[in-house]
């Protein structure tokens, strides 16, 4: 059997190789030092990979959509606009059928278990996208999300709901956001491939300047 590192070192340098063109690009494999802690070489490979299903094709996204789960239909929603304007949306994010989602409000889901499957669900996406409607602020799983988004050094971008007014905002969405838009597709692109990078209110306008540094973790 291949070990993993020959499947990941060939599926990087095919990307390279696509995307240079068959020309030769400034990565090179030799220059990684496979002798340092696995979990850490893990990281490089996520945050590699995390790049390459943002840039393979330039119509499809990878992200990972937050959101409170009452909302699902405004997920549907936004891939199907942004689809529309020719983007193919890949969302990775849990849509739970109503009984799971009873045992997941009664709380007979471990904590520890959600969250390992999340992870796993928004490793493989470039961007987060965290919809944001009147109660959004208030789920304690949204929250946690944008958290594990900005540990995981992902793109955070915050995007009003259709008609949406000018809700409260999740606490670490506040804090970690990278761009906030309304609902229009070429600004919800735009952020998702951070091209967009400042802040929106629902109507479009500016909002009153932060006196409040934001800054990335390393």
């Amino acid at each position: 059997m291949e070990p993993p590192w020959g499947i990941l070192t060939r599926t990087l340098a095919s990307y390279e190789y696509a995307r240079t063109g068959g020309k030769c690009s400034g990565f090179s494999f030799a220059n990684i030092n496979f002798t340092v802690p696995i979990h850490k070489t893990l990281h490089f490979f996520e945050k590699s990979l995390g790049s390459i299903v943002m840039s393979t094709e330039s119509t499809r996204r990878h992200v990972f959509i937050s959101h409170h789960h009452k909302d699902d239909a405004t997920v549907d929603k936004m891939t199907k606009l942004l689809e529309k304007h020719g983007s193919d949306t890949r969302n990775s994010s849990i849509r739970a059928k109503p009984a799971n989602q009873e045992r997941l409000d009664r709380g007979l889901v471990k904590a520890a278990t959600i969250q390992r499957l999340l992870r796993m669900k928004m490793s493989w996406a470039g961007a987060v996208v965290v919809i944001i409607g009147k109660e959004t602020h208030l789920r304690p799983w949204v929250n946690w999300e944008i958290q594990e988004a900005e540990r995981q050094g992902k793109r955070i971008v915050g995007v009003w709901e259709e008609g949406g007014k000018d809700y409260q905002l999740p606490t670490n969405l506040d804090a970690y956001a990278d761009a906030i838009v309304g609902w229009q597709a070429d600004q919800i692109m735009g952020a998702i491939d951070g091209k967009i990078n400042n802040w929106r209110k629902p109507d479009g306008s500016s909002p009153p300047p932060r006196s409040i540094k934001r800054i990335t973790c390393q």
